[in-house]
């Protein structure tokens, strides 16, 4: 067994399935799927390969399988035709697109088109009585019905999802602005109304050219001194470049790779910078409110100076007082050790018991009386 990729119809996705070793592309195929028997064209062969789940290969199609097709293909335009009637009574916002049969002709499903969610319901009870067949309503979107119905693009050809395009890719406008193309949307977008599919194929080597060239407006050393960039011809390389020398202006196109861009230099900034240079009285006017505003910065740093010894002078005074207070209290201390009062001894063992290490700020030690047996 090998790998065949088969396209069921011409506007549909390309599936992979496995086949007989008889099968060669552009062979045409009877495929058997979940939901109906289809005709398919072999659009190549695989030795190894991944096979899609839900199809099933049959058989080689034979002349009456192509020709049976071909009958239903034309039954199916008169079944359109008679769903659009139908249509018009249910929702008029709702439109037929395309019909196609099984290759057994017992079902046939109907695509359509709308803004919003459609309950069919009603509307395919009364399309099963007129066709009396088994029928099977599919919303599609508005990309797909460009690609079941098929249209001219605006290069002059038929639209790339119609010939072989088989998904599609996810497109923005980022795309048509890194490609430098007119962000008018009435020249990006294609017959469906959605931006066209082919801004993404050319996308990944305008990336890689656009990453090569200078911003527009940056400043670059050309050959001839250095330029302001005016724009990028991205596909030739080359960048139009403004010199000034003096009273001159030249304007002139160099290559690429003649020319030292520097990425980080932006042109305002050197504007800027003549700017400051370029007007001697704005200058010394800067510098004279800049040597004031230094000169009260030195006269409020040297304020701050002069209280910071007084700071310190309150706080050695504070220091000496508590020294003085301490000594007293060991003085008094030592007085009542000798004393002969028992009350003046236990006082004076309560006093040399160890301090804590933190004390409330304020804190007065208490002052005992003197050896002649006064009390505290």
């Amino acid at each position: 067994m090998q790998i065949a990729e088969v396209k069921i119809k011409q506007s549909s996705k390309a599936i992979m399935l496995q086949a007989s070793d008889m099968v060669q592309a552009g062979d045409m195929v009877v495929i058997d799927s979940d939901k109906s028997i289809v005709l398919g064209r072999v659009l190549a062969v695989y030795n190894e390969g991944r096979a899609d789940e839900g199809f099933t290969f049959d058989r080689i199609a034979t002349a009456e399988d192509i020709a049976k097709s071909k009958e239903l293909d034309i039954r199916a335009e008169e079944m359109k035709n008679l769903a659009k009637e139908i249509t018009r009574k249910y929702n008029e916002d709702m439109k037929i697109v395309d019909a196609e049969f099984s290759l057994d002709g017992g079902k046939i499903m109907i695509y359509f088109v709308a803004d919003d969610r459609v309950d069919f319901r009603d509307l395919v009870k009364e399309l099963a009585a007129a066709m009396k067949l088994r029928i099977e309503l599919r919303q599609i979107g508005i990309r797909d019905q460009a690609k079941m119905i098929g249209c001219m693009g605006v290069c002059g050809k038929e639209c790339c999802c119609k010939q072989y395009l088989s998904d599609f890719d996810k497109v923005s406008i980022k795309m048509a602005k890194t490609q430098n193309l007119s962000l008018n949307p009435t020249k990006i977008s294609g017959t469906c109304g959605r931006l066209m599919c082919c801004l993404a194929f050319e996308n990944e080597t305008y990336s890689e050219l656009c990453s090569k060239c200078p911003k527009v407006n940056a400043c670059v050393c050309t050959p001839d001194g250095k330029g302001t960039v005016v724009s990028n011809n991205i596909l030739k390389q080359t960048v139009l470049c403004r010199i000034e020398k003096g009273d001159e202006v030249k304007v002139a196109e160099y290559p690429l790779d003649r020319l030292n861009i520097n990425k980080n230099t932006d042109n305002s900034k050197i504007e800027g910078k003549d700017n400051r240079t370029s007007d001697d009285n704005n200058g010394k006017i800067g510098n004279e409110s800049a040597t004031a505003a230094d000169k009260t910065a030195q006269g409020d740093k040297k304020s701050m100076d002069k209280n910071k010894p007084s700071n310190a002078a309150n706080s050695d005074v504070a220091i000496n007082k508590a020294n003085a207070k301490d000594n007293t209290a060991k003085e008094r201390g030592n007085a009542m050790k000798h004393s002969n009062d028992p009350k003046a001894r236990n006082s004076s063992d309560a006093a040399e018991m160890p301090k804590p290490e933190k004390r409330k700020k304020g804190k007065r030690y208490k002052r005992f009386a003197n050896s002649n047996g006064g009390q505290a």
